[in-house]
């Protein structure tokens, strides 16, 4: 897990909030300390399982434990089970992020960006309020939020100014391991500056106003 830590260190060190999909099914007791220590987590929920029982013999069979090649395709975790099944995954699944971080998630990432209208009509009924997703769940009444930037931390231009930047922790972990240590700090410096950026157009914004406001 020490490539995963440090690529969450240092996202979580930037001072960055951030969303992390987190596979509830999957979730142990030594992964807890570590989760509950990011002070910029926002917790959002992953699928329940990932499908990690089917595809994570693949993975491990191709060489492939993080499928940076692409090993096992798209897929949509709740195929074919009915509408009861997958509420009562969900429900189950947001239950234990509570118990065992203390926080509910709001959000939800679906698996490979893909669900169907049961699992948007579950999510609205268990409480969550917004989807993560790269493509819209159909008959979903949630907003979803869609990213405009979706890769790995290497090919993002520092011209760019993404509202929402999207990253695998995996894909960014096999970088650390193969000797990339710069792209990930080059992105979260780029975030940084842009938050800045924005944050000082706001200010003078508001200064502008506050001045015409007091000539009349």
């Amino acid at each position: 897990m020490s490539s995963l830590h440090d690529v969450l260190t240092r996202i979580d060190e930037a001072g960055l909030p951030f969303h992390l999909g987190i596979v509830p099914a999957i979730l142990e007791d030594r992964m807890l300390p570590f989760l509950r220590g990011l002070e910029q987590l926002v917790v959002s929920m992953h699928g329940f399982e990932h499908g990690y029982a089917k595809h994570s013999r693949i993975l491990r069979e191709a060489g492939d434990p993080f499928n940076q090649n692409n090993t096992v395709r798209g897929f949509d975790e709740f195929a074919g089970q009915t509408y009861p099944e997958i509420e009562a995954k969900l429900r189950e699944g947001r239950q234990i992020l509570e118990s065992q971080l203390g926080i509910t998630p709001e959000s939800y990432i679906p698996p490979t960006n893909a669900a169907n209208r049961r699992t948007g009509r579950a999510l609205l009924a268990t409480g969550f309020r917004y989807v993560l997703s790269e493509r819209a769940i159909p008959g979903c009444e949630l907003p979803c939020i869609g990213s405009d930037f979706y890769d790995r931390s290497s090919a993002f231009r520092p011209d760019s100014r993404p509202n929402v930047a999207c990253l695998h922790a995996t894909w960014e972990a096999d970088m650390h391991r193969a000797g990339d240590r710069e792209s990930l700090p080059r992105f979260l410096a780029a975030l940084r500056e842009q938050r800045e950026r924005a944050r000082a157009e706001v200010a003078s914004v508001a200064e502008r106003v506050v001045t015409q406001l007091a000539r009349g």
